[in-house]
Formats: structure tokens, C-alpha cells, sequence
């Protein structure tokens, strides 16, 4: 199996050499963010909102020319360019099935998952296919595409058996690519209550439900487990879980986890030690001999300090080096918060979407509900304030989840103005114009961020 990416040890082999693996994750591509595209609330309510305000078929349309248009092979020689060698590629379940008809198979689905391996290929990358959002949803956040508070995966067996049966159709179909590092099965998964205990034991069995399926039709390609609680616990992964020569885990970890990197006016050798310390926890590698592939870290443009970001990046990014990880930083395109690529200022989208009527409903939307977000006093006259008189006894995390809920709701009353404002004041050109501000021609980088990881992506072509 030299053409495939494999383990050995605490290695990644690939045509008997020893492989490290740098690079960047596509995120908010085929699985829709609201803080990266601009729009309010999950992918799922942005694609039905959409069809049904917009006219004709324009709201569908919409989202499959940005889908068309975001990623292509300008993209990729630009990447091969920087150094990049390896792509996670996060995808919604939506992407392949339709939950009206859950026992079908999209095929035009994977005209997307096509042409990234093909493009990859061509530039010399392999891809790591990530279910960044699973029926039912694996956790209630906006990256699992979950427009309710509940984590419905877990409670419902067909839920599962619709995960199994995709993650078979999926790995039938490319067990033969060489451009597939593997299968990460499932993005942070949070089972099964999000504000009350875990159940690690039910994780561990879907695990080793899919393992078995995707086994039956493909026994070479890697597949990669991330721990309950967002990717953190790796403690309680079941240890026969590496039974299978071919697996391995992928923690994801962010600063802003670790410190609030907002109230430092320098960074510290002493800091480098907290970042040691963080991922030091997030690992186990005395019981878990295998190889890593990190699968999220990243920094926000929005971030007050963009120096002192990039200097515990510095560190942080050392320590895996030092450790011989693998990683994907998060990611390569948005609309200017999380990636190194953003459509520039006068593109469409941008001059729409940054218009102050919006961001001032976004504002008050989230100081109705997250005051804190934006002053630091006991958040007076706001519903969380309300909340915590009227429920004293409560769990304070039990009412923030609460307040989430609030907030989504919200967003969908945001949304919906957006799309009548669309469907009022813009043509079909013109709504069409939007949805391809995404495309490489019209997005600029972000040149602080592009130098840094530049900097450890071209180690590919150096030392290894």
C-alpha cells in the first residue's frame, strides 16, 4: 500500500518514507459557519430561509454558486505555493444525504469532494475527509449545523445507523484514491448532553460500529477518532479502539482555550510553558502509540494584538513540531475572521453583509443575550441577568445554554430580514454577483497570518 498514507508506529509512511503533514482546513466551504460567512444562525435555516423568500430557484442557486465558485484551482496552486501538503476537508452529512429520503445517496453530492481530490492530487496534498456535521447533530453548536438544543445523535438510533451507512458509501467509493489520508469520523463530538454528563461509552460504540462498516469496504485507509467533549477527552477513547493498525485521534485546541490572550501586553517565555502544559493534556501518548494529526488551531483576525497572537502561535506550533505532530490550522477562506483568505472590502458580499444596519442588529442581539460580550458589569436590565432572578438555584452554565437557544432563535428573525431585503432591493444578477465573492480572484490575503504559517508549511519541502 505505497501510494496510501499509513501508520507505522508513531509515524506516517507514504511510499516508505516517513511523512509529516502541514497544512489548513477548508473550512466554512461545504458546511456553512455564521461567524465566517456572515449570515445568522446554522446552515440548514440560511438554506431554507433562503428558498423560501428569494424567488424562484434563486435561494438554492444562491448557495450552490458560492459552493462552486469559493474553491478551485487558483486555490490550490496558490496553496502549493505556501507549502501546504496536507487539507482536512469539513463537510455537512447534508452535502450526500437528503433527510427526506435519508436511504438515498446524493451522488451530485460529491461533485465537491471530487474535484478537491483531484485538484489536490495535482498539487501534490492528501485529504482528510471530516463529517463536520453528522444527523441529528453531534453537539448543539452552529459547526455541527444544528438549528436545535439538542444533540439528537445520540438519542436516536437511526440517527446512528444513517452515520454508519453514509460514512460505507463514502469510504466504498474512495478506497482506492491515493489522495484520501483517511476518515476523521466525527468533528467534536459532545455526547450526549450539553450541559450534564458525558457518556463516553456510547461514543466509544458508535466508533466501533462505523470502524466495522468502513472496514468492510476499505481496510487501508487511516481513520481518525476525536474524543468526546469537543476533541478534548482523550482519556476516555476505549483502548481497543487501536486494535486496528490503521487509526489514530486528532485533538484540536485554540489559545484562547488555553489564556485570554486579549488582556496580554507581551508574551513571556513563562507563557510558552502554559502552552506546553495545555497540549500536554490534550494527548496521550504514553497509552495511545500512534502518530498525530492536530486537527484545529487557529487565530482571529479580530484579535486586538496580532503580534502577541502570532507569538504564542510561535510557541504552540514549536511544541508540536518538537513532538513530530501533523496539523491543519483552521482555516483558509472566510469572510475575514478565522482564515488567511477573505474576498477583499469592495467585493459584493462584504459591502453587503458589512452594512451597518446589520452589524448594529447583530450587537444588539448579542448584548440582549451575551452582555458580557461587550461590557463587564452584572449585565443589568439583560435576559441573563432576568434569568438568574427568576432561577436562582440554577446552574448558571444550564441558563447560558438557555440563553444560546434565545440567541439562534433570534438569528433566525435577523435572517429572515436579510433574505426579504434581498429579495426586495437586489436582481437575480446581482444576488448571483454576491454569492461568487468568494472566488480566488476577488479574495486578497491576510498577509500577517499567510507569512507566519508560510513560515512552517515550507518545512514540507526542508527537514520533514
Amino acid at each position: 500500500m505505497s501510494d496510501f498514507v499509513q501508520i507505522s508506529g508513531r509515524d506516517f509512511i507514504r511510499g516508505g518514507q516517513i511523512q509529516r503533514y502541514r497544512g489548513l482546513s477548508l473550512g466554512n466551504w461545504l458546511l456553512l459557519e455564521q461567524h465566517m460567512f456572515g449570515l445568522p444562525n446554522v446552515e440548514m435555516k440560511m438554506r431554507h430561509v433562503f428558498a423560501e423568500t428569494l424567488p424562484g430557484n434563486l435561494g438554492r442557486e444562491f448557495f450552490d454558486i458560492y459552493q462552486e465558485t469559493s474553491m478551485g484551482e487558483k486555490d490550490f496552486a496558490w496553496l502549493h505555493e505556501c507549502g501546504v501538503n496536507f487539507i482536512r476537508l469539513p463537510f455537512n452529512y447534508r452535502l450526500l444525504m437528503d433527510d427526506q429520503r435519508p436511504d438515498v445517496i446524493r451522488e451530485e453530492g460529491f461533485h465537491h469532494i471530487d474535484r478537491t481530490l483531484t485538484l489536490a492530487q495535482r498539487y501534490g496534498m492528501v485529504v482528510m475527509l471530516d463529517m463536520h456535521a453528522v444527523p441529528g447533530g453531534q453537539s448543539v453548536d452552529w459547526n455541527a449545523d444544528n438549528p436545535t438544543g439538542e444533540a439528537l445523535f445520540w438519542s436516536h438510533a437511526d440517527f446512528r445507523r444513517r452515520f454508519c451507512e453514509l460514512w460505507t458509501a463514502i469510504a466504498k467509493r474512495y478506497a482506492h484514491h491515493e489522495a484520501v489520508f483517511g476518515y476523521d469520523l466525527m468533528c467534536e463530538p459532545v455526547a450526549s448532553s450539553p450541559v450534564g454528563p458525558r457518556d463516553h461509552a456510547l461514543l466509544n460504540k458508535v466508533f466501533h460500529e462505523v470502524t466495522q462498516a468502513i472496514r468492510s469496504v476499505d481496510p487501508h485507509h487511516i481513520i481518525v477518532y476525536e474524543a468526546n467533549d469537543w476533541g478534548r477527552s482523550i482519556e476516555h477513547l476505549d483502548p481497543t479502539l487501536w486494535r486496528d493498525p490503521q487509526t489514530t485521534y486528532s485533538p484540536h485546541l485554540y489559545i484562547p482555550q488555553i489564556c485570554d490572550i486579549k488582556k496580554y501586553d507581551v508574551w513571556s517565555v513563562e507563557d510558552r510553558g502554559m502552552v506546553e502544559t495545555a497540549i500536554a493534556a490534550t494527548i496521550d501518548q504514553e497509552r495511545i502509540e500512534r502518530p498525530v494529526i492536530w486537527g484545529e488551531l487557529g487565530m482571529d483576525q479580530a484579535a486586538p494584538r496580532h503580534d502577541i497572537l502570532i507569538s504564542a502561535h510561535v510557541d504552540y506550533l514549536d511544541c508540536l513540531e518538537r513532538l513530530g505532530f501533523s496539523w491543519g490550522m483552521w482555516a483558509y477562506k472566510d469572510k475575514g475572521r478565522y482564515s488567511i483568505m477573505s474576498p477583499a472590502a469592495e467585493t459584493p458580499w462584504q459591502r453587503y453583509i458589512g452594512q451597518e444596519k446589520w452589524q448594529q442588529q447583530k450587537t444588539a442581539i448579542e448584548e440582549l443575550c451575551f452582555p458580557q460580550w461587550h461590557r463587564s458589569d452584572d449585565c443589568q436590565g439583560s435576559l441573563f441577568h432576568n434569568l438568574r432572578e427568576i432561577f436562582p438555584n440554577r446552574n448558571p452554565e444550564e441558563l447560558k445554554h438557555q440563553m444560546r437557544e434565545t440567541f439562534r432563535a433570534l438569528e433566525v428573525l435577523a435572517l429572515r430580514e436579510i433574505a426579504e431585503d434581498l429579495a426586495a432591493n437586489y436582481d437575480a444578477t446581482a444576488i448571483r454577483d454576491l454569492a461568487s465573492s468568494f472566488a480566488f480572484d476577488r479574495c486578497e490575503p491576510f498577509q500577517p497570518f499567510v507569512d507566519f504559517f508560510t513560515s512552517y508549511w515550507q518545512r514540507n519541502s526542508q527537514k520533514g
